[in-house]
């Protein structure tokens, strides 16, 4: 019987490490191949080629990097680089396989639910500008004092904290000047994957990145003057892809061929969006037929934007959030209700629509779980954006998982809506004072899909909803 060994650790000659696979990395700079210089509502386009011998794309550590210059008469204000964003689609051999449309809403939402303070007021406000005061309605205007105003210095150092004017504000960009950020394309289904995309088959993958128009991505100020007299002088030049590419050992990489059998399947995590709209004064119910087919529907989130603060010059059109008196919810399908009791909503119960929030993202018990959803502004029926304490913050979820989380090589178990009839179902409050202003609903499906190379058969990618 070979004899034990109860010793350090430092002892043990059997415990090491395995050899590493031969690789190098690279970080490549893709330009767009439409251009060189565009403006808000144009788009551009990034490819990244194919054919590349035993190469892989590390896409979450990949980035987009774009200069903005401001050749307009005023100061330029952005709360984030995200709010740049439109839409943003996938394309191989030109077939889309994924197409996000509003995706700047889409990614404010993540950011209210998902993301701290301690990253939106460091990191992320020096890389993607995001200002976490006021909830980027730009920079905000300071009192002027007196000797004897006393309170009103009170008052003010108050609101300071209560408001959340202590963070990092919007940055500027003065006339004639430039600012550059560098974005990583967040949940978009190559980010979503936890594995490197490899290049080498024969399709050509394509970013086409829509830009906003300039009321919307930009805050010109607390005042409609301070607006450029001309939004399209604004221009994003010069534009780049920095991609993270791995490539391996000839040895390696046939070793990963044999695993794989020459096919590459990536489960990833997308998103579909969905517009409705609300005309309080005809209709306390309403049921928003989705489109939404998948044959794994993961979540949905959805909320309510007035149309006073939409395309506006001078409010944050893109993160004013209002509960339009929102009573009770639920997601028909096929006329069956999920749930069968729809979530309660009201300003006294704000606590069961939040935690169904935080079940979508499986945070509810956990307590370090970052987010930024204050009471005060997740219950505003009008949100009308005109001071720090009017914009509103409401988010609402509900988690369509039977089982959960599908990790590794489980299988997918969202709700099957393949074919069927997909409704958000609503219902308001008649007395709320929502009943004055009409609303966007935007609704954002999060479902499973497959990226799929095989590289016995086409070589090309395509995708499995």
């Amino acid at each position: 019987m070979a004899a034990e060994l109860a010793a350090s650790e430092r002892l043990n000659y059997l415990s090491k490490k395995q050899r590493a696979v031969s690789s190098r990395h690279s970080r490549q700079i893709i330009h767009p191949s439409n251009g060189n210089t565009f403006k808000p509502e144009q788009f551009v386009t990034i490819d990244i080629p194919g054919m590349q011998a035993a190469t892989y794309l590390d896409f979450q550590n990949s980035y987009l990097k774009i200069q903005i210059k401001n050749n307009t008469d005023k100061t330029a204000f952005i709360a984030s680089g995200y709010d740049l964003i439109e839409q943003i689609e996938l394309l191989a051999d030109g077939n889309t396989l994924s197409s996000i449309n509003n995706y700047n809403v889409l990614v404010d939402q993540y950011m209210a639910s998902e993301v701290g303070k301690q990253w939106k007021n460091n990191i992320g406000h020096q890389t993607v500008a995001y200002a976490n005061n006021v909830y980027g309605t730009g920079r905000p205007k300071l009192p002027t004092f007196t000797a004897d105003d006393t309170s009103e210095v009170v008052d003010a150092l108050s609101n300071k904290f209560t408001e959340g004017n202590n963070d990092p504000e919007a940055q500027s960009i003065a006339n004639g000047s430039s600012l550059t950020l560098c974005l990583p394309l967040v949940l978009t289904p190559l980010f979503s994957v936890n594995k490197y995309i490899p290049l080498v088959g024969r399709s050509t993958l394509t970013l086409r990145i829509t830009f906003a128009k300039g009321a919307r991505a930009f805050c010109y100020g607390a005042e409609s003057s301070d607006a450029p007299t001309d939004a399209e002088l604004i221009e994003y030049s010069p534009i780049e892809f920095i991609a993270s590419q791995v490539r391996l050992s000839a040895e390696a990489n046939q070793l990963v061929m044999a695993n794989t059998r020459g096919v590459f399947e990536l489960v990833c995590s997308d998103y579909r969006n969905s517009q409705g709209h609300i005309d309080h004064k005809k209709t306390n119910n309403v049921a928003f037929t989705t489109g939404f087919s998948f044959s794994s529907f993961d979540r949905v989130s959805f909320s309510f934007y007035p149309h006073a603060t939409l395309n506006s010059v001078n409010l944050p059109s893109i993160r004013n959030r209002a509960k339009a008196g929102l009573k009770e919810f639920a997601l028909a399908i096929n006329g069956e209700e999920f749930p069968k009791k729809r979530i309660d909503v009201s300003s006294t119960n704000t606590a069961e629509v939040v935690s169904e929030l935080a079940l979508a993202h499986r945070s509810l018990a956990d307590f370090n779980h970052q987010s930024q959803l204050p009471l005060a502004q997740y219950k505003l029926d009008t949100a009308a954006a005109t001071a720090p304490s009017t914009v509103g913050c409401f988010l609402a979820m509900l988690d369509l998982e039977a089982m959960q989380p599908h990790l590794g090589d489980s299988l997918y178990s969202g709700m099957t809506t393949t074919g069927a009839t997909v409704q958000l179902v609503m219902a308001f409050d008649s007395n709320s004072s929502a009943s004055q202003g009409d609303m966007t609903c935007h609704m954002f499906a999060n479902f499973t899909s497959a990226l799929v190379l095989d590289m016995n058969g086409s070589a090309a990618w395509q995708m499995s909803l």
